[in-house]
């Protein structure tokens, strides 16, 4: 088993080499454990850098937090579902919103605490797509097995969030997500 504090550092130290980290935020008047967050700007340009036609953000927002039992996970998606407009933040400029809600258990997780996790999506258009939109996915966490599971929303960050590989010193750090990409990119 591996116990919660070393984790949550561990798991800030990677985390802070792709995303902004904040240890203990209040989201919507709920605290979590960790936030990390990352704006990505893509841009359409004609001949030359300079010459943008439009531009949009990408954005990825991770909130850690732990759960003992299924009640408590949906919980954690009604309060996601009620408050994803606050962590989106919607505007004009921002297209998508990619929100990981990451779900740590110390105890054995059950069956259909997994099945949830695994099937679970959210999409939220806001303002019929005018001010982006937002796709949700849950990732959990058994520390006491090292067990990683998640929707397929979240996938590409399962590796982030794997115990058994940052603590074993052997193992290679894990592959930078796509979130280390340049800020403008040119779009065919």
């Amino acid at each position: 088993m591996i116990e919660l504090e070393r984790y949550i550092d561990d798991l800030e130290q990677i985390l802070s080499r792709y995303f902004k980290v904040t240890k203990h935020p209040v989201v919507a008047d709920r605290s979590f454990l960790l936030s990390a967050h990352h704006s990505h700007t893509m841009a359409r340009t004609l001949i030359t850098q300079k010459d943008v036609i439009d531009k949009y953000d990408i954005q990825k927002s991770v909130l850690i937090t732990t759960a003992q039992n299924m009640q408590q996970v949906l919980e954690l998606s009604r309060w996601l579902k009620k408050h994803i407009g606050k962590i989106a933040k919607p505007n004009s400029e921002n297209y998508l919103t990619l929100i990981n809600l990451v779900v740590i258990f110390s105890n054995p997780v059950t069956i259909d605490v997994r099945k949830f996790i695994e099937n679970y999506t959210l999409t939220k258009s806001f303002l019929l797509s005018l001010h982006g939109w937002a796709q949700v996915g849950i990732t959990g966490v058994c520390l006491l097995n090292g067990e990683v599971f998640c929707g397929k929303r979240v996938v590409e960050m399962k590796q982030l969030f794997d115990p058994v590989q940052h603590h074993n010193p052997s193992t290679p750090n894990p592959k930078p997500t796509q979130t280390e990409n340049s800020v403008v990119n040119k779009l065919h």
